[in-house]
């Protein structure tokens, strides 16, 4: 019987690590996603070890690797309401167009958080 000491980079065979890996490969993507807010992420190696009987010889372990990542920013945007063809209908209106023919175009957006 092989009698490795057990350590992070062995248990289950490097599954630890490989979990942690994964992990870190979400947030990496979850920063680099633009549609992300610029906060923290958070990567948690969590192992849980118990004794498996009374004689307390043998213990099980559990490996979890949860990465917390931020949620995308809400889009938001300003539309046009008209009358056509005896409709009601919106149309969209760019906030990155130039010579809006009003300038409060982030104050009206803000309302909409409200």
């Amino acid at each position: 019987m092989n009698e490795e000491k057990l350590s992070l980079t062995n248990l289950e065979g490097g599954a630890a690590v490989e979990m942690f890996d994964i992990a870190l490969q979400k947030v990496l993507e979850n920063i680099h996603d633009i549609n992300t807010s610029a906060g923290a992420r958070e990567i948690t190696l969590k192992v849980k070890v118990k004794p498996m009987d009374e004689n307390r010889s043998i213990i099980v372990y559990a490996i979890t690797c949860p990465a917390k990542t931020c949620g995308q920013e809400p889009v938001k945007g300003v539309a046009d309401l008209k009358i056509e063809g005896g409709r009601l209908i919106a149309t969209g209106r760019s906030q990155k167009q130039d010579n809006l023919p009003f300038s409060n175009v982030s104050s009206m957006i803000e309302r909409c958080d409200e």
